[in-house]
């Protein structure tokens, strides 16, 4: 309702404002703040009028701004205005038990409590920041508690003072009678219990059932109460409770189970090992020796009653026998002159002259036995086989050649090797596998071609090979320019071949002619054409030359003569303006205002790519001072004028002019021309009281029109004053109904 009031006051205040333009505009509205009651409903805001303001309940003014605003000269409002900040109320206080969360701490914010798990909240939960501070009635929480639980018939109950959250009431049934529900119930945070009590009712139980592997005792405890006892045979353990009660519901629980009993570890065996599928009753285990050894005693045992049967085997290492001497050669012996056992390695040599035929090395195995025949030794010499044709040694250069000694063969560039590359010295004197033979593989040098070369030379080439040709200058390469030696011997594809370079004569050239042709239509590489262009036109170059690909470069044609767009021409413009202008075209040129052309007025773009005749300059029009006037004055008089400058003419006393009193200076010089003064008629008394009758006629004319326009704002501003009394006469009726808090 206040906003209604204050808009129409507002309205009112900027419409008066804005018809006196000597008054300041409604004062400017501050965030937090408004003005003091002294500022009242003012219908003028003048020069040095000063309004106040108070910041809102809630709220206090920042030292370092005034509280009030200035109107100043150049009708606006001074700076800088009040600020107002929130009160801070500081950190709402904590609660024993609980915790809260805060919208913030100044002015106008709210704090809601809330208590932990197994607490109430009592009081109410928000407090809101004030003037005064934080509201002072603040919550606190108290200990959540469950009401006694239910006792139960036939049955007992645990006994406390007071059940705190998550206290445990458990509950037990009387000799005969079997517990229906929960036997333990909890105080839950709520002050609910989580269960209601159990009930205790009397029990009766089927025939048990047998088990496997056991046996099953049925024992009376008392008239009301049966119990069971499970037993195993030997052998079997129990796997669950031995007893079980009659409830009400049944026998409790599940019947247990007989399972095999477990014999544990068979034993460790030294130097071997063991596998079994499991340790239980009747499982067997079977015994192995590392390689190297074997096994002594029985390789199993089996799990029983009373445990794993036998005994542990034991592991013994592997011995082989001794070694026989050999002729001309040394016989190794075991180390420590023990005995040879598995994995040791038996090494014989022979003498200087003598070759070892067979195993260097003898290997003791886990069988007992050992994994080759001894060695012989024999002297043996084999001499070098006659060189392949085509081929040559590249390893094992030696005259003679002991006992599995070796050549090394190599065929040489294009041949390629029938056998093997690698023969061997044996224990008959003769190498084995006979010495290779070299076969051509490749392919011999190709024929040379006419006018053209082959690259990389050479008598015979490889097997796949490749040859390269290429053309002397002047000649272009018909056919492949590179060949490859294939398996037949033979270079695919053949040859090439190099013929002359041709350019066939060039057509008439547009706008211009060929200077010099030849009855033939054919040129050769490197020969040279001439050409010309007609006026207006012209050549990239002035001759061709027959070149590579069989065309002449640079292509002979004319193109038609350019010329630059010439530069800005100060003080004017040209006409038609472009980037570029070719051969004939025609520009104007046009000075500004003020400005006259020294020079053609018109150009054209000659054959030489230039504008003929040459561009001209713009010049400032000026006049010279005009001839003295007799009988009067010039103003300014200056020696010389430029264009536009204005002249006035006045004639002396007693003189008038003859034609107009102000002229100009053109592009002509000054136009009107200069007047002159004459004698001027004498008036009359009569005349001259005329003419002040009618100058203070003008006068009092314009004194009436001043008069009109100031009844007319007086007229306005009482119409103002009308509907402002108005809109005070609404607002008081508003007022009326509105309850002031």
């Amino acid at each position: 309702m206040w906003q209604k009031v204050a808009l129409m006051v507002a309205v009112f205040l900027t419409s008066c404002a804005s018809n006196n333009p000597d008054l300041c505009p409604i004062p400017p509205s501050v965030t937090s703040a408004q003005t003091k009651n002294e500022f009242g409903i003012v219908q003028n805001f003048f020069v040095g009028r000063r309004i106040y303001y108070e910041c809102l309940p809630g709220y206090i003014q920042n030292e370092n701004t005034t509280d009030f605003v200035i109107c100043q000269s150049n009708l606006t409002w001074s700076e800088p205005l009040i600020s107002c900040i929130p009160i801070d109320c500081g950190d709402p206080k904590d609660i024993k038990n609980g915790y809260h969360k805060a919208t913030g701490r100044t002015y106008g914010s709210i704090a809601t409590y809330d208590c932990n798990k197994g607490y109430q909240l009592i009081g109410k939960g928000t407090i809101v920041c004030t003037i005064d501070g934080w509201n002072k009635n603040i919550p606190f929480c108290d200990t959540i508690l469950c009401d006694p639980p239910n006792p139960i018939s036939n049955g007992d109950m645990t006994e406390r003072d007071s059940w705190d959250i998550g206290t445990d009431a458990k509950y037990s049934c009387h000799a005969g009678y079997a517990l229906i529900g929960q036997h333990t119930i909890n105080c839950t945070d709520t002050g609910d219990w989580s269960h209601d009590p159990p009930i205790c009712k009397t029990t009766e139980c089927n025939k048990p059932d047998k088990i496997e592997f056991g046996f099953v005792d049925e024992l009376a405890v008392s008239s009301s109460l049966k119990r069971l006892k499970y037993s195993c045979y030997p052998g079997y353990h129990l796997v669950g409770k031995q007893y079980r009660s009659c409830f009400i519901s049944g026998w409790e629980g599940k019947a247990p189970k007989c399972e095999p009993r477990s014999c544990g570890n068979p034993g460790e065996i030294l130097n071997g090992y063991y596998e079994a599928s499991n340790d239980k009753l009747g499982s067997v285990v079977t015994f192995f020796c590392n390689n190297g050894y074997r096994i002594i005693g029985r390789n199993n045992r089996m799990c029983e009653a009373q445990g794993w049967s036998g005994q542990i085997p034991t592991c013994e290492v592997v011995t082989c026998n001794q070694l026989e001497d050999i002729s001309h050669g040394r016989t190794p012996i075991p180390p420590n002159e023990g005995v040879w056992e598995n994995g040791m390695v038996a090494k014989f040599s022979c003498f200087s002259d003598h070759s070892l035929i067979g195993a260097e090395e003898l290997v003791c195995t886990e069988t007992g036995k050992w994994d080759k025949n001894p060695p012989t030794c024999k002297v043996v010499q084999c001499h070098r086989p006659d060189l392949p044709e085509s081929g040559h040694v590249v390893a094992g250069f030696g005259p003679t050649y002991k006992y599995r000694e070796t050549i090394t063969y190599r065929c040489n560039h294009g041949f390629k090797i029938v056998g093997s590359n690698v023969i061997e010295c044996t224990e008959n004197n003769e190498f084995l596998p006979p010495p290779p033979i070299c076969e051509l593989s490749g392919c011999l040098q190709p024929k040379r071609i006419d006018n053209g070369r082959r690259i990389d030379e050479r008598s015979i080439y490889a097997l796949y090979e490749e040859v390269t040709y290429q053309c002397i200058k002047g000649y272009i390469l018909i056919g492949s320019s590179v060949i490859q030696c294939q398996e037949n011997n033979t270079f695919v594809p053949p040859p090439p071949i190099c013929k002359p370079i041709t350019c066939d004569a060039p057509s008439a050239i547009q706008n211009g002619e060929i200077r010099r042709y030849r009855y033939s239509n054919k040129y050769r590489y490197g020969e040279i054409i001439t050409f010309s262009c007609k006026i207006g036109f012209k050549p990239p170059s002035q001759e061709s030359k027959c070149k590579e690909g069989g065309l002449f470069q640079p292509v002979p044609y004319c193109q038609i003569v350019t010329c630059p767009a010439p530069w800005r021409v100060k003080n004017g413009n040209i006409t038609p303006d472009k980037h570029e202008y070719t051969y004939g075209d025609r520009i104007s040129f046009r000075c500004d205002s003020g400005f006259k052309p020294l020079g053609e007025a018109n150009s054209r773009c000659d054959e030489h790519g230039f504008f003929s005749p040459a561009i001209p300059i713009c010049q400032r029009v000026t006049c010279p001072a005009p001839r003295r006037v007799k009988n009067g004055k010039i103003t300014p008089h200056k020696h010389e004028y430029t264009y536009g400058d204005r002249i006035s003419f006045r004639c002396d006393s007693g003189f008038e002019p003859l034609d107009e009193v102000i002229s100009m200076c053109n592009e002509h010089g000054f136009h009107p021309p200069i007047p002159t003064c004459k004698q001027a008629p004498k008036r009359n008394q009569k005349e001259l009281l005329k003419d002040i009758i009618s100058l203070g006629g003008q006068i009092i004319e314009k004194k009436e029109i001043s008069i009109k326009i100031e009844e007319d704002l007086l007229k306005h501003e009482k119409e103002s004053l009308q509907k402002f009394e108005k809109i005070l006469q609404i607002a008081k009726e508003i007022l009326k109904g509105v309850k002031i808090l």
